[in-house]
Order: structure tokens, then sequence, then C-alpha cells
């Protein structure tokens, strides 16, 4: 027998399976007959061995599914029955070398049958895993059937539970490596999740705790994605010469075009790019399905019996989409998990409901939904694996498993879509709340950006945005143009009216604008700032953009959104935020800046006076001329209707659950600081406060606030508050009175010890002083500091109000005599506002 001789007809054989392969593409008849090559040299090498010892040899692990790559391990586990153990050394590792000498990569095991009966799983689980799939090659039949048929069933069941714990610890190790995503720009193919160990992984788990009730794949879907992977694998191996499993961006050109040839001439980059594109959504699509799998069996092997579990009995007919919607808006509000069944049945229905081209009674089930809230994006990917999403949105199929040829992205379009949501959703969770981290504490959260949710009146639109923001991807032309028209066409369709519509596809459309001024831009460049500031034109929207800049960046890949870059994102934030508010006491409307504004003359009511209009513009803030022509033209009116008997005017009204209170009234003592009183005593939560005069000392006052008790939901009451108010503003009625009463009620909790803070801090180049106020919140507190400024002569230009839980930290923007405020106000102030609080 000549071993070198053996090697090369190996080598040879090898070579010519390989060759068929590539023209064929048939990867189990590869993996058969490359197993059955290495069963007949093994069988011939073992022969004059078998003479001297009574042994088996069983192939294990991959080889033992004959799995045999052209470049993979080769494991084998020799098992005897002989008590001299010289004896089995001697003739074992004789037979050992001369396979070593012919085989690359081998390894081995020798047990006796005595010492696997008493084996230690603990110590030895790895081998115990891999003899899952023993296959018997040579040597004794029947002490290879004592193994695989006896001895490895009583170990692999016997110790359940042990085994499943130890493969969910094998899983979840590797997914942390792996930053628990398939979409790795150049994965590994065998240990990715979604890779061939999460195929094995699952069937392990199967084998301990049996078959899903429900997958939403067949098993012939499954068979079909471990084909692809196995067949990408040989691939691999083939390329490299070498037991290569990582997919880097050179292997997919190579592999792309021998998937997909192109008919001779020279590739250009775009045909490249496209080539590897759709191999690697092949490549995903795949994955997904594998991972789905191990997912699923780690499921059912572990349930969590401590989340609730939703069942198709906890609900009414389930025949329709909004039935269903309601299924993930129950599942968010409970905290719950959708059963097996549950799921089963949602699969069921979505064929019936595919005839169906518009969903417009399902807009409020999708407004409750993408309210941002703990476990929205696991709940998301439910709605997405499901079918679901797609259904509503068909758009959405477009960008599934696109692949992003570049080294920026990271993750596929679709997991990046459902990761930048799963950032905003992490901005709900209480300060310091590690996710996925049994609630533990830690840093991950950051309250600066959370707050800008807590304050934003429309967080829907930044979920929704960032759902569309990239579904224009993979088009040719501007993806973000193209998603605001997909976005337009598919709220549409579900029954968003237009200024809703308006207000998510404008985000879409411009969800790139923030991050080019704040990362591609000299954002200290007032030119620059101006421009993005016009762009935005108000607060809410600047809120929006910069929470969709800040979850898109961050999941672009892992460390994307480092510390510096979010202080650079905060610090655009915080300066168009101060020119879209503080504007309003610098640069003053006059005529020459109506004449631009034609849109807002043009579009004059007839019956308002165009003279008395331009005369009541003048004077107010330039910035005043982004509001909304509607709400101009309703100021005016307000106005108009001013006199000596009806010295104050003012409206309600409400959008997207925040309330907004306009008061229009000649200047008059402590007006600021009273409005803000009878806010508090109606118990509503102002978000925001700011005013400002015209040249005829006409003075608009505008609130933005929550009505956490919803009383203003009745007419009556917000008939009552205007009553009061203006008897109020006229000195018909005593705020002061009422707020004291108010305070001495038994109703109103007693605040806890908190030392009051006062702060000050100049901003020279706009000539106002910023005063910070962290306190006790209590009753009539906006109207007590209000009243302390104006009696130290401070004009009050905005005011930015947040409650945490008991403390208050109002911002108060002013002037005193136009311009910053001296020390000695500033002491005065300091001393008046402690004494009170």
């Amino acid at each position: 027998m000549d071993i070198k001789e053996l090697r090369k007809n190996y080598l040879k054989q090898r070579s010519e399976l390989e060759k068929e392969f590539l023209a064929g593409r048939n990867s189990s008849l590869f993996l058969t007959r490359h197993s059955t090559l290495l069963d007949e040299l093994i069988q011939t090498v073992s022969r004059p061995s078998l003479e001297e010892l009574n042994f088996t040899i069983i192939a294990i692990g991959g080889y033992g599914r004959q799995e045999m790559l052209p470049h993979s391990d080769v494991d084998l586990l020799v098992v005897h029955n002989s008590p001299d153990s010289a004896k089995v050394h001697k003739i074992v590792t004789s037979l050992i070398t001369s396979l070593w000498d012919l085989i690359n990569d081998l390894g081995h095991q020798v047990w006796s049958i005595a010492d696997l009966e008493k084996l230690d799983i603990k110590e030895h689980y790895e081998f115990v895993l891999a003899l899952r799939d023993g296959r018997y090659i040579t040597g004794d039949r029947k002490m290879a059937s004592e193994v695989i048929d006896r001895i490895f069933p009583i170990i692999f069941k016997g110790e359940k539970e042990y085994f499943i714990d130890i493969v969910h610890s094998e899983i979840k190790k590797r997914h942390f490596l792996q930053k628990y995503t398939i979409f790795h720009l150049e994965p590994d193919i065998k240990e990715s999740p979604g890779g061939l160990r999460d195929y094995l992984a699952a069937g392990w788990l199967e084998d301990l705790a049996g078959e899903p009730f429900f997958f939403k794949h067949s098993r012939a879907e499954v068979d079909a994605a471990h084909e692809f992977m196995i067949g990408l694998r040989i691939l691999l191996h083939i390329i490299s010469g070498r037991n290569n499993n990582k997919l880097t961006i050179d292997q997919q050109e190579k592999i792309s075009f021998m998937v997909s040839p192109l008919e001779g001439g020279p590739r250009s980059q775009e045909e490249i790019r496209t080539a590897i594109e759709t191999f690697m959504k092949r490549y995903y699509i795949n994955a997904r399905i594998l991972n789905d799998r191990c997912k699923t069996m780690m499921e059912v092997s572990r349930p969590d019996k401590e989340r609730v579990e939703l069942e198709i009995s906890d609900f009414g007919t389930l025949d329709n989409a909004v039935a269903v919607m309601n299924v993930f808006i129950k599942a968010g509000t409970d905290d719950a998990r959708l059963s097996s069944a549950l799921k089963k049945k949602i699969t069921s229905l979505l064929p019936g409901m595919r005839n169906q081209e518009n969903f417009p009674e399902i807009r409020e089930a999708l407004m409750g939904f993408f309210k941002p809230f703990p476990g929205m994006s696991t709940l998301l990917w439910d709605m997405y694996n499901l079918g679901f999403l797609e259904l509503i949105f068909p758009e959405f199929s477009h960008i599934k498993a696109r692949f992003c040829w570049d080294y920026y992205h990271r993750y596929t379009v679709d997991e990046h879509t459902i990761l930048a949501i799963r950032n905003i959703e992490k901005l709900t969770l209480p300060a310091n709340t590690v996710p996925g981290n049994g609630g533990k504490t830690g840093n991950s959260v950051d309250r600066r950006f959370a707050s800008l949710l807590e304050e934003s009146s429309g967080p829907v639109n930044i979920t929704l945005a960032l759902l569309f923001h990239d579904i224009g991807k993979g088009g040719g032309d501007d993806h973000s143009a193209v998603g605001a028209r997909i976005t337009e066409k598919a709220l549409k369709r579900v029954g968003f009216s237009k200024e809703e519509r308006e207000k998510i596809s404008f985000l879409v459309l411009h969800h790139l604008s923030m991050s080019t001024v704040v990362f591609h831009r000299d954002h200290n460049d007032q030119k620059v700032l101006d421009e993005f500031a016009d762009l935005v034109s108000d607060t809410e929207t600047l809120r929006c953009l910069t929470l969709l800049t800040y979850a898109d960046v961050k999941a672009v890949g892992p460390g994307t959104l480092n510390n510096w870059k979010k202080d650079q994102l905060w610090d655009v934030y915080v300066k168009t935020y101060r020119k879209l508010t503080l504007g309003y006491g610098s640069e003053r409307i006059d005529e020459d800046d109506l004449g631009f504004d034609r849109n807002l003359i043009k579009g004059l009511p007839s019956a308002i006076n165009k003279v008395e209009f331009e005369e009541f513009l003048e004077g107010f803030p330039l910035s005043y001329l982004r509001t909304k022509p509607k709400k101009i033209y309703k100021h005016f009116k307000l106005a108009s209707r001013l006199n000596s008997d009806n010295p104050v005017q003012s409206s309600i009204s409400r959008s997207n659950g925040l309330y907004e209170l306009c008061v229009v009234t000649p200047d008059r003592r402590r007006l600021f600081a009273r409005i803000a009183g009878m806010l508090s005593y109606f118990d509503m939560n102002i978000v925001k406060g700011y005013g400002f005069a015209n040249s005829k000392d006409t003075v608009l006052d505008f609130f933005e606030f929550f009505d956490s008790n919803a009383r203003f939901r009745f007419p009556r009451e917000r008939r009552r508050f205007r009553e009061m108010l203006h008897e109020v503003l006229t000195d018909r009625r005593s705020l002061r009175d009422m707020l004291r009463q108010k305070e001495a009620s038994p109703l109103v909790l007693k605040m806890g010890q908190l030392e009051p803070v006062v702060y000050f801090e100049d901003e020279k180049e706009r000539e106002v002083t910023l005063l910070e106020i962290i306190s006790p919140d209590k009753p009539g507190l906006l109207y007590s500091i209000g009243s302390i400024l104006s009696s130290c002569d401070c004009d009050i230009e905005l005011l930015l109000i947040n409650t945490e839980g008991e403390k208050a930290v109002d911002v108060f923007y002013i002037r005193h005599n136009n311009g910053i405020l001296s020390e000695n106000v500033k002491m005065k102030l300091r001393k008046q506002i402690l004494e009170a609080l």
C-alpha cells in the first residue's frame, strides 16, 4: 500500500469532483461522492490494522453528515473493546499516522465501549454533539451500531435539559461575537447568524425538544436555504484553495459572476455593483431563513415563561387587517409576545387580504402602533417576518435583504431600517436602563435625545419616516426624492391626511440634510446654519429631523455614532433651535419683508384689508413669517376684534395631542406670567411658551402644552378656561388668590425636599440671557417666577418647560433694557426667585 500514490489519486479525483461541481453546481452530489471517496481511502488504509485488532471507525461531525467540503476537517472516532491498552495504542497510532500522511486536517478520538458508557458529558459535550451525526465507515459494524444506536441516544436524550442549555449557550456566544446580525458586509457563512452553524444548532434543538408548532418557512424552504449555503461554502473552498468560510468583497465579486455570468467584454463598475447586490440579496434571504429557524427552535426549547403570551382566544374575529394590527398593539401594551398558534393564524389570513389595494381604515391602528414604546422593534420584526408589514406596505418588499455595496453601511436596508426604529424605541426606556439586560442599569440611553422625543408632538411621524427613509434605495435615482414619492402614495393608501403625509414625506425627503450639515459642512458658518433653519422652518420639524438623524446614523453600524458625533449633532440642534426661537428678538418685519412673501399676501382672504394686515405684521420678528399663512390670518382676525370692551382675544387649537393657546392683547403688566399661571391652575403640562409684540404694541403670546388629565376634551371646560383667563388678564379675578387656594388643597401632592438651583448664561451674540431654574414643581411656579421677572423689568422672549417627576426644569430666555442682564440684575433675580421657591 503506497500512501503517496493513494494521496495522489485522491487529490486527482477530488479535483475532478470540483470541476464537475463548478459545471453543474450539484452540492449534494459533490458532498456524497467526496465523502465516499474518503470512506474508501480510510477503509483501504485500515484493513491491515483491523486484522490485528477488533475495532470500528465512525465518522462524526460534518464528515458523519457526509458534508465533506474540499478542505474541511475529517473527524474520526475509533472505538474498541480490548483490555490491552498498549496494543490498542500501538495499532491505532500506526493507523492514524498513515491517515495523516493521506488526509490533511484529520482529527480523531479513541474510546473503549466501557469508557463511553461512563462518559463525563460536561467535559466532553462537544464530542457528544458531534456523535449525533455518527456514521459507520469500517471495522466491527455491530460495535458501531452499539455506539450510534444505543449509547449515544441514552447520553443525549437522557441529559436533554443539559444539552439544551449547552446549545443555547453556544448559540448566544457565537451570535454575540458576530454582533447578533446576519447582515455583515463580509459574513462568515459558517459562524455568522444565519450560517451553517445555525442550521446545525436548530437540528440539535429539534432532536431534543421536538418540531415547532409553527414556523413561517416550510421544510423545503429550509432545506433549499441549507443547500444554497453549503453550495456557497464549497465554492469558497474551491476558489480559496483552503478551508475559508469568509465571504469577502473580492470573493463576492468572483462568485456573483460565477452564479450569473456576463456575456463577454469587460465588467463596468455598475455591472459589478449590480451583480454583487443581486447575489448578496440571495445570501441574506437564505441566511434569514436559517437564522429564523434557529431562533424559533430556541424559543420552542426554552420558552420565556415569565412573559405573557397572546393566544387566538384573546381576540374576537381576526378577519381583516385592522384586527391583525390590533394584535400587535395589544402585544405592545401588555408587553406580550404572540403564541405560535396566533402567528400561524395570522399567516393563514394574509392570502385572503392580498386582493385589497387600499387600507384607509387602518390609519388609526397604525398611529397607535408606531408611537414609540419599549419592545416596538421586536414586534415590528414579527410583523415583517410574518409578511403582514409587506401586506400593508408592499413597497417594503423592494428593500428586503437589499445589500448596500460600500464600506459604510454594515447592514442590509431592511435591517438598518428596523434598527433605526429600535434606536428611537430605546429613548423611551427609563434613564440608565440597558435594553435586554433584565432591567439592569447602565448608560446606554442618551437623555438629551430622549428629552427631544418627550417634547415632540409627532413621535409617530419620526418612526414612520424611518420606516420609509430608505425605501427608494436601489432605483438609481436620488433615493430620498424617490422615497418621499413612495411615502406619499403609501400613506395616502392607508388613510393618512394630506397634512400628515406632507410632514412625514418631508422628513423622508430631507433625512440626509442634517447629517450633511453636521458632518460635511462647517456648521459654525452662519450662512450654513441659516439655510438649514430655513429648511426646517419650525422647532417641531427640527426635533423630528434631529431624532431621525440620530437613529439613522446610529443604525449604520456599531460605534458609528460615537460621543463626538452625538455632540456635533446636538450642537447643530441647539444652534438651529436658537436661530428659530431667539430670532424673535432681533430681526423685525418691515415693509420690504412683506414684498418678498408673495404667497402670504397673494392668499389673503378677501375679507381682510391688505393695508391693515401689513400694519399688523410690522414689528413682529422676521421668523414669524415662517408660520403657516392660515395661522397668521387667524391671529390678525383675533387682533382685529380688540377694543375697549374686549381687550383680550384667545384661541385654543390641538394637533397630534399637543394644544396651542394663542392670546392676543395690547401689552400689559405681567401678561406672560399670568397666562402661565392660568395654565398651571388648570393642571396643564406646559412644553413651551413664547411671545412678541408688533410696532403697535399688540402682543401675541403662545403656549404649547399637554392636557394630561384630558380636561379640554370637553368644550365647556375650554370655554371656562378662556373666560377665567380673560378675567385674570383684565384684573377682574385674582390669580394669586386662586393659586394659593389650590396650593392649600389637600388634593395637591406635597413635594419632597429639593434644593432649588438658579443658573444664568449670557448669549452675547443674541443679546439675551438664559435663566435656568431647577426646583420642586408646584402650582403657580411659573406665575411666581414670571411675576418676579416682570417686577425687575425683564422681557421674556422664550420659555422652555420640562417636568421630570416632581422636579421642574424651566429655561427662560430674557432681556433687560433690550440686552443681556447686568450682574446686579442677576443677583437681584436670584435672591427673589430663591426666596419665592
